[in-house]
């Protein structure tokens, strides 16, 4: 929902009060966890593909399991290659802000996924 929101143009502000409550239940789905992935992995991707429109859909997809902060992640050397290619295209391109994301912050982040994941493809080699 707030990629939606972000995506059609919404801002986004910390308020200083509790302004709305969370509901929690066993049957929620945020308990069930590969739903969670399906849909943590589809949001990063509509979000790349939008911060940078020229990755194609395949180097966004190559690309996100980089970007995953939680897991464990298992990527046959080939993956890893492709993705690591697809971190540098997403590098090089211009780091222009298209929804008020603090670009130096995804920039940094993208500079961290490169330097583990170059350095997991350089131990393989």
């Amino acid at each position: 929902m707030w990629v939606d929101c972000m995506l059609a143009g919404a801002r986004f502000a910390n308020l200083p009060g509790v302004v709305t409550l969370y509901r929690k239940h066993d049957g929620q789905s945020s308990n069930d966890i590969e739903t969670m992935l399906t849909g943590v992995t589809d949001a990063k991707t509509r979000l790349l593909l939008v911060w940078f429109p020229d990755l194609s859909f395949n180097e966004v997809r190559s690309l996100e399991p980089l970007l995953r902060a939680y897991g464990k992640v298992y990527l046959d050397l080939e993956s890893a290659g492709r993705g690591v290619a697809a971190l540098r295209k997403a590098l090089a391109a211009p780091q222009v802000s298209l929804h008020g994301e603090d670009r130096s912050r995804v920039r940094q982040f993208l500079e961290e996924r490169l330097h583990i994941w170059q350095g997991h493809l350089d131990l393989q080699t």
